[in-house]
């Protein structure tokens, strides 16, 4: 935040400089001319250091500016009496409990993207051999279609799904009807 605002001012004082030199270039020299005459009784190596200085906060100022910002981590749903928060990590994990009954699919990873209440999904699914990959694939897409923005009141700006190779083993619901002993 304060990089933005030191690089605003800075942008405001090139617009005001550079308005003055379009309006009245006379008078604009003579007034950088009166600022700079200040500077001529010091010695050069002062000037060299504090020239230096300067440089030195520029580069860090335009290297903070530039540096890429991490997403925030937690997604924000508004109701009417105010808003919820959502780690990212819990997002994730309601997603992949929320899919992991659908018929057909042996393992299901979600990753979560985006900010705000917007909610980029990338899910990989680990489907059984003997079903329809895309008929499994749909029903997991609805799935977490409907519980980001009916469950949770967010967003979903993107779903990705991608179908990862698995050996015939049997499903999650097969394997809660008939636990090994």
């Amino acid at each position: 935040m304060f990089n933005r605002v030191i690089v605003t001012l800075l942008a405001l004082l090139m617009l005001i400089g550079a308005g003055a030199l379009l309006v009245a270039p006379d008078a604009a020299l003579a007034t950088a001319e009166g600022w700079l005459a200040a500077l001529r009784p010091m010695p050069a190596a002062t000037l060299t250091w504090v020239a230096a200085g300067l440089l030195a906060v520029a580069l860090l100022l335009a290297l903070a500016e530039v540096w890429p910002q991490h997403a925030p981590r937690v997604f924000t749903a508004r109701f009417d009496g105010g808003t919820v928060a959502y780690p990212r990590e819990a997002v994730a994990s309601v997603l992949e409990k929320e899919i992991a009954t659908v018929e057909g699919l042996r393992e299901a990873r979600v990753a979560v993207g985006g900010r705000g209440q917007k909610v980029e999904v990338h899910v990989r699914l680990a489907i059984d051999p003997r079903c329809d990959p895309q008929g499994v694939a749909v029903l997991a897409a609805g799935r977490v279609r409907d519980r980001v923005e009916r469950g949770m009141g967010l967003r979903l700006r993107d779903l990705r799904l991608s179908i990862v190779p698995t050996e015939a083993q049997p499903t999650a619901p097969e394997r809660a009807a008939h636990p090994a002993a």
